[in-house]
C-alpha cells in the first residue's frame, strides 16, 4: 500500500466501486474513499497486534451524501454480506481457522 493505491472492489451483489487511498498511517490504519452511487463511502481499516503475536482488523465503514438513508442501509447489508465472505475465504486461503 502506498499513498497514491487506487483500486475497485468487485462485490457479489454487481457492483464495482472504484476507491483510492485518502489516509495511510502504517502500520497502524489506512483508510480509503470511493463513490457509490450518490454516495461517498470511506473504508477505514485499523489494525492493532495482540500479545499473542496475532493481528486484529476493525473494518469501519462510514457514507454520506443524498440518499444516505436509504441507500446506505442496502449498501451496508450487501457489503457486510460480501465483507463476511471474503474474509472467511482470505482465512481459509491463509491456512487460519475456519
Amino acid at each position: 500500500l502506498t499513498a497514491s493505491t487506487t483500486g475497485r472492489l468487485y462485490l457479489r451483489t454487481g457492483l464495482r466501486p472504484a476507491f483510492a487511498m485518502v489516509e495511510l498511517l502504517a502500520p497502524e490504519r489506512w483508510k480509503w474513499s470511493g463513490k457509490v452511487a450518490t454516495l461517498t463511502v470511506e473504508y477505514d481499516h485499523r489494525l492493532e497486534g495482540l500479545p499473542t503475536g496475532a493481528t486484529k482488523i476493525t473494518f469501519v465503514v462510514s457514507a454520506e451524501g443524498f440518499g444516505v438513508s436509504l441507500i446506505g442501509r442496502l449498501f451496508a447489508a450487501l457489503y457486510a454480506r460480501d465483507l463476511d465472505r471474503a474474509i472467511e475465504n482470505l482465512v481459509r486461503e491463509l491456512g487460519g481457522p475456519t
